[in-house]
C-alpha cells in the first residue's frame, strides 16, 4: 500500500517496501510492486525518487554526518560558514532542497578539517572510501515483510560499479549491521563510519545478516570517484551509494 505524506504542502508518495518517495502515485506503486516481487530495488525506477529518508545525497554519494539547518541558504552562499549561537564555525554550507523553504545542509567542520590540507595543496581530496553498494534502511516493518529477525542495519539492494563489497563476498539482500565491530543502525551510521574511520585501500570487516544467519565479510575499500553533480530535490535526483 503506497503511503502519501506532505512535504512543504507538496504530495510525496512513499513505497513502503524501501521508503523511497515519488512525486506521482503510479511510480511509487511500480516501485512497491518491483520491491515486493524481487526483494530489491530497480535502478530505473529509483532514479525518479525525490525523497530519501534520513539522508541528503549529493554527487550520487551519501554525505556522512550531514548537518540540517533552517538557516536560509541563497544561491551563491554555498561554501560559506555555518555558525553556532556563539559564533563558532560548525560547518560549511553546501546545498538546499529546491522548492522547500528554509531547508539547507552543511558539511561538518570535522570533515573539512580532515580534508582541508589536501584541498589547499592539491585542489582535491582522495581519502573518501568506496564500498560500492546502494540500499535502504532496515526496520521492523521491512523485517516482518521479509521474514527475517534483524530490525536494524542497512540492506543492500544494488551494487555500484566495480563494487568492493561485491568483490569481497557480500550479496544482494545482505543487511549490514556492523563495520569493524561498530554497530550500524542505518545508512547514516554507515556513511558516517566510512567517512570518519576509513581510507581507500584499507580492509574493512562487514558483519552482515544473510537470511537469519550472521557472518563476517572482509572487504578492501576502493576510492570514491567524482561523479556528476546532482542534488537530491524535486528536479534532480540521485541514488543512495556508499
Amino acid at each position: 500500500m503506497v503511503k502519501e505524506i506532505r512535504l512543504d504542502k507538496k504530495a510525496v508518495f512513499l513505497c513502503e517496501e524501501c521508503d523511497l518517495g515519488y512525486a506521482d502515485k503510479e511510480t511509487a506503486q511500480r516501485c512497491e510492486k518491483w520491491c515486493s516481487e524481487t526483494k530489491s530495488c530497480s535502478l530505473e525506477i529509483t532514479r525518479k525518487a525525490i525523497y530519501f529518508p534520513y539522508f541528503l545525497y549529493q554527487k550520487s554519494f551519501a554525505i556522512g554526518d550531514i548537518i540540517q539547518t533552517s538557516t536560509p541558504i541563497n544561491p551563491g552562499n554555498s561554501g560559506g560558514p555555518l555558525l553556532n549561537y556563539v559564533g563558532g564555525v560548525v560547518g560549511i554550507t553546501t546545498a538546499i532542497v529546491q522548492d522547500f523553504q528554509g531547508l539547507g545542509f552543511a558539511i561538518p567542520s570535522n570533515t573539512i578539517r580532515r580534508e582541508i590540507e589536501s584541498l589547499v595543496s592539491s585542489g582535491t581530496y582522495r581519502g573518501h572510501s568506496y564500498l560500492g553498494v546502494m540500499g535502504t534502511n532496515m526496520n521492523y516493518e521491512t523485517a516482518q515483510q521479509l521474514g527475517v529477525n534483524v530490525t536494524y542495519g542497512w540492506k543492500i539492494v544494488v551494487f555500484g560499479d566495480s563494487s568492493p563489497a561485491r568483490d569481497g563476498g557480500t550479496q544482494i539482500g545482505d543487511t549490514i549491521i556492523a563495520l569493524n565491530g561498530s554497530r550500524i543502525s542505518n545508512g547514516d551510521d554507515l556513511a558516517t563510519y566510512l567517512e570518519e574511520n576509513t581510507l581507500p585501500g584499507e580492509a574493512l570487516i562487514l558483519t552482515v545478516v544473510r537470511g537469519n544467519l550472521q557472518t563476517n565479510v572482509t572487504v578492501t575499500l576502493g576510492e570514491r570517484s567524482s561523479p556528476p553533480v546532482w542534488i537530491s530535490s524535486f528536479k534532480k535526483t540521485v541514488v543512495k551509494e556508499k
